[in-house]
């Protein structure tokens, strides 16, 4: 366990344009009642991870998608660790989290395309052999039933493309509905406070989202150190 802190707070030193927020993540990979991974087949692999949020969301919250995308980049190099001994994730490398945004911003006309159009071309681009992509709608700070009141909610959906090296694409992995919350134990929403505010539930909401999203990728035993 005490090893497992470490190589967390290390993932804390990667650039993360939010800030580091992986401190929730311990949960997730600290072993309890053993978990298996839903997608497997990131092992050997390059991996790039990409996300898409609605026009609209981006206008009040900027950064969400090199947040999300960073975040869960982030989780899965903790979780890559050698010590660690997850198979799922071995000899799993990583394109830049930053040379992904990059391309991304540069090729606004791939907005709104399916992932079977973007995979190639960022295959192509990024040199990757997976693609994470990520589909954010809605994303909300406050509790829509009653806006005073602060409560994050997102539902995420995750797909996996597989890229073969003549370009061609097949869908390894999907799943919708996938929704955060934070905090969870306020169904209601919280009022806001000198220390309880939009930045900090924005911060725990992706925590949350990249941690639901990372931990999918590999699986933990009961008692494993």
């Amino acid at each position: 366990m005490i090893r497992l802190l470490g190589i967390l707070f290390l993932a804390c030193l990667l650039p993360m344009t939010g800030g580091c927020a992986i401190f929730g993540y311990v949960a997730a990979i600290t072993p309890g009642a053993g978990t298996k991974a839903r997608y497997a087949g990131l092992a050997g692999q390059k991996v790039a991870v990409l996300t898409w949020v609605e026009r609209a969301v981006t206008y009040d919250y900027g950064a969400l998608t090199s947040d999300t995308s960073m975040g869960v980049q982030n989780k899965l190099v903790a979780a890559t660790n050698p010590k660690l001994k997850l198979e799922e994730l071995k000899g799993t490398t990583y394109v830049d989290p930053r040379q992904v945004y990059r391309w991304q911003k540069n090729h606004p006309e791939l907005e709104n395309r399916s992932i079977d159009e973007i995979a190639p071309k960022a295959a192509a681009a990024l040199g990757c052999t997976r693609l994470i992509y990520l589909e954010l709608s809605p994303f909300s700070v406050y509790d829509p039933r009653t806006p005073v009141l602060l409560k994050g909610s997102s539902t995420v959906t995750i797909r996996v493309a597989e890229i073969d090296p003549a370009g061609h694409v097949k869908i390894g992995y999907e799943e919708a509905g996938v929704l955060a919350e934070f905090p969870e134990k306020s169904p209601e929403g919280v009022p806001p406070t000198d220390s309880v505010t939009p930045t900090y539930i924005y911060k725990g909401l992706v925590d949350k989202i990249t941690t639901e999203v990372a931990k999918r990728f590999f699986s933990s035993s009961p008692g494993e150190e």
